[in-house]
């Protein structure tokens, strides 16, 4: 049988990338993640960079939300109904803790009400786990539960939260006082506070328990000495969330973030699909 009555038989030769489009179908290709629809057309894709930085930034932050250990034991509709009122406030936090320093870009983008909420909100120089026990606080809500037993649990987790952000601030406020450390607002603390003056020899009766209760004050004194500065801690951690919460800013957010997505109705849509 000659070659061409085979080809004949077999049919017209396909081309070979057509083979490969048809045998890889859409393994050929990586699927891309969702994303912002961002609207970068003309001009404005380069002056809408910072904005599209900082919404890259929010991708972040609702992602390290999900997975906060507090947060991430309630089910994914329930995460929802959270995220969905309080992500400015995650985003916020975040923003101003960055790794790196990104309050350039927040100037760049942001409005003067929106620039002094991260500006106030960076002021108070938290750790890693002061962010963690803040954010846990703003994530368990119990006013947005889906559920009275919902409710319950969040309300639990939020006060343990407090606790722990209390008793956290007792602990790095003695340890600042062990080395003798001053404090903000004023306040400094004297590892060794003076001690009283000693009683003469010819005290007379009574002398013994005079001394007992020198010494007393001035262990009383020692271990109060710090108090000032572990409520001062405390209570500007508390403000600042309190600050947070009020939503004084989410417009100037929503706006910033308009002019990257294009669409206001778009953020609690994306904000569930992450």
């Amino acid at each position: 049988m000659n070659a061409a009555a085979v080809q004949d038989e077999r049919g017209p030769r396909k081309n070979r990338n057509q083979r490969l489009q048809n045998a890889g179908g859409g393994r050929m290709f990586l699927r891309k993640p969702i994303g912002i629809k961002l609207v970068t057309t003309g001009v404005r894709a380069k002056d809408n960079l910072p904005s599209q930085i900082l919404a890259q930034v929010l991708v972040a932050c609702i992602r390290q939300a999900r997975v906060n250990e507090n947060f991430a034991h309630f089910g994914r509709e329930q995460q929802n109904q959270i995220l969905r009122h309080v992500w400015a406030e995650c985003f916020i936090l975040r923003v101003a803790n960055w790794s790196i320093d990104i309050t350039s870009i927040v100037e760049r983008c942001a409005d003067e009400q929106l620039r002094a909420i991260v500006r106030w909100t960076k002021a108070l120089q938290v750790d890693l786990i002061e962010i963690s026990l803040l954010e846990t606080m703003i994530l368990c809500r119990k006013e947005f539960a889906l559920s009275a037993k919902e409710s319950q649990q969040l309300e639990s987790t939020s006060e343990t939260a407090l606790i722990a952000l209390g008793h956290y601030s007792v602990q790095q406020m003695s340890s600042t006082a062990a080395t003798g450390g001053g404090g903000p607002a004023g306040f400094f603390y004297q590892q060794q506070p003076p001690a009283p003056p000693p009683l003469p020899p010819s005290a007379g009766p009574g002398a013994d328990t005079r001394a007992e209760a020198q010494g007393s004050i001035v262990e009383s004194s020692s271990s109060s000495s710090f108090l000032p500065l572990c409520c001062y801690r405390f209570g500007r951690l508390l403000l600042g969330l309190r600050g947070l919460s009020m939503h004084c800013y989410q417009a100037s957010v929503r706006a910033m973030f308009r002019e990257v997505t294009g669409d206001t109705g778009i953020m609690e849509h994306f904000i569930a699909k992450l």
